[in-house]
């Protein structure tokens, strides 16, 4: 069975930062923007050589519970129930650009129960929380080469999803308290509202959504000691908690310890990161470092 480690130990013996042609991975001569990067993730974590499409879906149904759909997340989920991890994928066009999220929520973990989930997430095994990943990657447009790589454990980025659930609420409240005292027609739904009765004949329908964004992992973790910004050269980091990192399988441990030595890698402990949903609290983890 494949882990994030395992995962991480492919790309780097690979030394792969550069994502597939288009040709192979779909049919179609258009091809979302992030599908090349999606595809990319996808094959390290399931531990597919690079530019080896022959083997490529059947890695996939080998290693993961759920492939993903276009608008609802996660990315892609392991097997193994709440030992398989769960994956969000984010192309950025600059390193510090804040992710785009559009109306999902941040997280800290998956749940069963969050919200945008499909059933066939929730049902794919039994399963209630998973340890959620942000994969972010900055690809350089003219090379399709992949400058920076963030692997980031969610609880390092995003406070609880009560906390965001609690803030949608009250603004939802809000909204349909201005919609009540102005007469308008509110009309159900899972953004903060849509409205009718705006106009003399009815004819328009105003929608009130909520566009999350979450900052980079490069501007949340710049100042961390061990990470080092380079861009001259193709850069992975990835922060693992101890608290999952010692879960792992131990040979999954020993995968990633046994790249010692190898150029452009290292494996550090990193402490002190401010704990994002609970002010009095510092994290701990492993700090997996990798460029050439």
């Amino acid at each position: 069975m494949s882990d994030v480690l395992l995962g991480l130990a492919h790309l780097i013996r690979y030394a792969n930062f550069q994502v597939p042609s288009t040709r192979g991975i779909s049919g179609s001569s258009s091809v979302p923007t992030g599908k090349p990067f999606e595809v990319y993730c996808k094959d390290w974590l399931s531990l597919t050589p690079p530019g080896n499409n022959a083997v490529r879906i059947q890695n996939y149904t080998q290693v993961f519970s759920y492939f993903g759909s276009a608008n609802n997340p996660p990315d892609v989920m392991y097997k193994g129930g709440n030992c398989g991890d769960a994956f969000e994928f984010k192309k950025s066009e600059s390193p510090s650009a804040a992710l785009s999220l559009n109306s999902s929520f941040p997280k800290n973990e998956l749940t069963s129960t969050s919200p945008g989930l499909l059933a066939s997430c929730i049902n794919c095994e039994p399963w209630n929380t998973r340890t959620f990943y942000y994969a972010v990657g900055n690809i350089a447009s003219e090379t399709d080469r992949v400058m920076s790589l963030w692997v980031v454990d969610g609880k390092l980025m995003a406070d609880t999803h009560q906390r965001y659930s609690t803030i949608f609420n009250g603004i939802k409240q809000s909204v349909t308290n201005f919609i009540n005292q102005n007469s308008l027609q509110f009309i159900p739904s899972v953004e903060f509202g849509r409205v009718r009765k705006i106009d003399n004949l009815d004819k328009s329908v105003l929608r009130v959504r909520p566009m999350w964004e979450l900052e980079s992992p490069q501007r949340t973790f710049e100042n961390l000691p061990g990470v080092n910004i380079d861009r001259t050269k193709s850069v992975l980091h990835a922060l693992i908690l101890d608290s999952r990192w010692n879960l792992y399988p131990l040979a999954s441990r020993q995968t990633i310890q046994n790249l010692s030595g190898t150029t452009g890698f290292s494996l550090t402990n990193f402490q002190g990161v401010p704990d994002p949903s609970n002010a009095n609290n510092t994290l701990s983890g492993m700090l997996i470092r990798y460029e050439v």
